[in-house]
């Protein structure tokens, strides 16, 4: 006897009556999960744009459900679109991108903020920082003004 494919396996977990096909295997918070033969969990929207795709996604791309689509358990690969994270909405890149002052209150401008691959820097923050550890590690004082 042969052997269920992952696609095979996939689609027999997915009800597709309504608008949205549904996804009625398991979960892992709001989000359809399916295990691969590997035994590697992927979140079944993603798995679902693959197969429409014919490809993996890219490590820095997302699956993103269609505005219209109100179910986060649809795998409707006409309700799914492959977005590169910087465009997502829900993206950490796009929300810390909006920030406009750290978590002291310090502004995100010009020269209080130091860029890097990773994420901006409060330059006061940084300093303070830099400040204590000297203190810390070398005794030096406060220099008093």
């Amino acid at each position: 006897m042969r052997k269920a494919t992952a696609e095979e396996r996939f689609w027999s977990f997915v009800y597709k009556d309504t608008d949205c096909w549904l996804w009625l295997g398991a979960t892992r918070g709001n989000y359809g999960v399916f295990k691969l033969a590997t035994g590697v969990q992927v979140y079944v929207h993603r798995f679902s744009l693959e197969l429409k795709l014919g490809r993996k996604l890219l490590p820095n791309e997302e699956a993103h459900h269609d505005p219209t689509c109100k179910s986060k358990l649809c795998v409707r690969p006409d309700h799914l679109t492959a977005v590169f994270d910087v465009e997502h909405p829900d993206s950490i890149t796009v929300i810390n991108s909006k920030k406009t002052h750290c978590p002291k209150g310090h502004p995100y401008s010009g020269t209080e903020s130091v860029g890097t691959h990773i994420a901006r820097v409060c330059r006061i923050c940084k300093n303070e920082r830099a400040k204590l550890w000297m203190r810390k590690h070398y005794g030096y004082k406060q220099r008093s003004v």
